[in-house]
């Protein structure tokens, strides 16, 4: 996504992976000017034209979007390996094929077989397609491992931060860690997530209650699980914000695209992939508005246990 074109960055407008690319266009861009001087200006090892930025960049890419994790032995950990031709397989999420190390020689095995001219679709990991979109180029429409990254953080002027920070720690997690929203989900909020709020958003008179939250997953007060549920709202309202448009018009966008195909055959164009990806954010997000009500409407009927959180409001 980082070498898209300006007008076609665009219909990725408030998407979390707008902000990623722009984050590794920045990353590559300074590293090239680094290693630049010490192989250019430093040493003479190459010359400019022959270390040019879009040559360093083309490297950067190829080593991300070729090389995939290989086990080298069962009691070893799995490592990168940049293999080539395999830029030739297509990307799958699904388990198509097995990758194995055998006597120094690199096996692919298609589990469903290959026909002359076919595609072999190989398996490079679980990945979403903000990953799939930044790392290889590729994005597969209906991503069961779509997800959307959501960051609350915990502001430093509270007079408890060192106490509550200590607390994250405890369960697991920083004040700094990032969670995902998975399409999977269905809207439900990980339980971590759900958690570390409850820990950021602790009143005083609350912290002797944080053995609740370390031993299980029940809210520490009413008053704290509201915060948290309206935190929440607030953030998934925050991010639908930064979208230009609505899902409505990503749809009438859609709509659009469709018609104008020739023979009904709709090509992949990058600004038709951006469409896709921020509306499946966009989807993601309302769930999880949609399942922050249900979760407050549970805890608020008369069935919901209401009434052993009063003692701390």
């Amino acid at each position: 996504v980082q070498y898209w074109g300006e007008d076609e960055l665009k219909s990725l407008s408030g998407s979390p992976l707008l902000g990623e690319a722009q984050k590794r266009s920045v990353a590559t861009s300074d590293d090239y000017k680094k290693l630049a001087k010490m192989i250019v200006e430093d040493n003479g090892v190459m010359t400019e034209e022959e270390f040019s930025f879009n040559h360093f960049a083309w490297a950067v890419s190829t080593v991300f979007s070729r090389s995939l994790l290989l086990s080298m032995s069962e009691n070893e950990a799995s490592v990168p390996v940049l293999l080539p031709g395999f830029g030739e397989f297509d990307l799958t999420v699904e388990n198509a094929s097995s990758i194995q190390l055998d006597n120094e020689t690199i096996v692919i095995s298609s589990f469903s077989g290959a026909k002359s001219g076919a595609s072999i679709f190989v398996n490079n990991g679980m990945k979403g397609n903000d990953n799939l979109l930044l790392n290889h180029g590729t994005f597969i429409e209906g991503n069961p491992y779509d997800s959307v990254p959501i960051a609350i953080r915990m502001s430093s002027d509270d007079p408890l931060y060192g106490v509550k920070e200590r607390m994250l720690r405890t369960i697991g997690v920083s004040a700094s860690t990032t969670f995902r929203l998975a399409k999977s989900n269905n809207g439900t909020v990980p339980s971590g997530l759900v958690r570390a709020l409850r820990v950021q958003l602790l009143r005083g008179k609350e912290l002797d209650r944080f053995n609740v939250i370390r031993s299980g997953n029940a809210p520490v007060s009413l008053y704290n699980e509201a915060l948290v549920y309206r935190t929440l709202l607030m953030a998934c309202e925050q991010m639908l914000k930064m979208y230009p448009t609505t899902l409505s018009q990503d749809d009438a966008e859609l709509k659009e695209i469709a018609s104008a195909a020739k023979d009904e055959e709709l090509k992949a164009t990058r600004p038709l992939v951006g469409i896709l990806h921020r509306r499946m954010e966009k989807q993601i997000l309302l769930r999880t508005k949609i399942w922050v009500y249900e979760q407050w409407s549970s805890i608020l009927s008369i069935d919901g246990g209401l009434s052993q959180y009063l003692e701390h409001y």
